[in-house]
């Protein structure tokens, strides 16, 4: 019997897509219907939400932000902007983004967005699976769209086109970048996906430029965001002047080893009398207990019980950063904090060093044998890449560091 109604539903919606539009694309039907029927027949679902007409102007705008937290703390200070140009005329502003920081977002720029949804993407870069896609559309695709923003130079198939080409829209802007995320005919097939194609500035740009840069398409003006911040009401935190040591990263590459942690950590009690606390992730938990192990007495293992929130407020009220490239290091920044990162040059232009005239509070410490180069030969070198070794970082560069930023005194 089962098969019979899949058989006839399967007659009826393959040859009349209306059917779904003027019967089922409602509540009703997704709630009683699509949820069921949507795992039977994917393919189904997928051409429908290609074929989904967009009438009139929606007055609506959705962003996709697939990426990273620090990704997304690289772009959010847009977002008032968007809204601040657009809700006046009567748009409301939707985002997708990663739910990785769906806490963070909601709580810095829930005022500034009217609806979010949220890509689960099931684990640190993987790829969204097809079930968890469609039923994003499902929740998205009750919307029509004027603009869709796909603001990435770096563009993603799964998580990033194939969205973009299934949500209903009039204008779908994006760029046409780099291929670092998908391969070259993933990259050809996207470009044919956008009524609007930005061909990117030539050389390296720090990502919040480049964002900046499709932003101005959006708005068809410049911008009057400078620079990214974080402003955020402070709330109780641990008393006393403490340093905050991050000593996880997304990628063991990408770590300064422990035991440089554990020196830092006696430097910075012993000369400033400051309290250690170290911060991390569940999967940092270990790592932190390693380090909290050689200075103990005046240390704290804050790993894996912080949320993204809490975190944003213990470091802002830090003496200093000392952090890995990774979310915290671009929260110290933002916050204006004093922040040392041993950092192993991946990407170096793209994402650090943050422009030193906007945030003098920022020292990177790169590997020694690298310390000779140039900005530019630094870029030319490292910036398509995944960088160097990491542990080329001198304990001494990052005493300095911390010197130039605090004053013992």
């Amino acid at each position: 019997m089962k098969a019979k109604i899949h058989g006839l539903l399967d007659s009826i919606l393959q040859s009349n897509l209306w059917f779904v539009f003027l019967f089922l694309d409602h509540p009703w039907g997704r709630r009683h219907f699509f949820n069921k029927y949507i795992s039977y027949r994917p393919d189904f679902f997928q051409r429908y939400y290609k074929w989904k007409p967009v009438f009139g102007n929606p007055k609506k705008i959705i962003i996709l932000k697939n990426d990273a937290i620090g990704d997304y703390l690289l772009f959010r200070n847009f977002l008032e902007e968007i809204s601040n140009e657009y809700r006046p005329k009567g748009y409301e502003i939707h985002l997708i983004g990663n739910i990785i920081w769906k806490e963070l977002a909601l709580n810095l720029d829930g005022k500034f967005v009217d609806q979010f949804f949220w890509l689960n993407r099931g684990g640190l870069n993987t790829r969204p699976s097809l079930q968890s896609r469609l039923h994003l559309l499902m929740e998205v695709n009750q919307n029509t769209y004027s603009i869709v923003l796909y603001p990435n130079i770096s563009r993603e198939w799964n998580g990033g086109d194939w969205l973009i080409k299934h949500i209903p829209g009039q204008r779908k802007v994006g760029y046409n970048g780099d291929v670092q995320n998908q391969t070259e005919s993933e990259h050809q097939e996207g470009n044919l996906i956008f009524n609007e194609l930005i061909k990117p500035k030539t050389g390296v740009w720090f990502e919040f430029f480049r964002n900046r840069e499709i932003v101005e398409i959006l708005l068809g003006r410049k911008s009057e965001m400078i620079s990214p911040h974080i402003s955020f009401e402070d709330q109780d935190q641990p008393e006393g002047k403490y340093a905050v040591l991050f000593p996880g990263a997304s990628t063991e590459a990408k770590q300064w080893p422990a035991n440089h942690f554990s020196e830092i950590g006696k430097w910075l009690n012993e000369t400033m009398d400051l309290r250690i606390i170290l911060a991390g992730g569940h999967g940092d938990i270990s790592l932190c207990e390693q380090i909290q192990q050689t200075i103990p007495g005046y240390s704290e293992n804050l790993a894996g019980e912080t949320s993204l929130v809490e975190l944003l407020l213990l470091i802002r009220n830090a003496t200093v950063l000392i952090s890995n490239d990774t979310v915290a290091l671009h929260m110290g920044i933002q916050s204006g904090v004093p922040s040392v990162c041993p950092f192993k040059c991946n990407h170096y232009g793209r994402f650090l060093p943050y422009p030193e005239k906007e945030f003098p509070n920022l020292r990177i410490c790169i590997p020694q044998q690298y310390k000779i180069l140039t900005q530019r030969e630094l870029e030319d070198k490292f910036s398509q890449n995944y960088g160097a070794d990491i542990t080329g970082v001198v304990l001494e560069d990052v005493k300095k560091a911390i010197l130039e930023l605090v004053n013992p005194n």
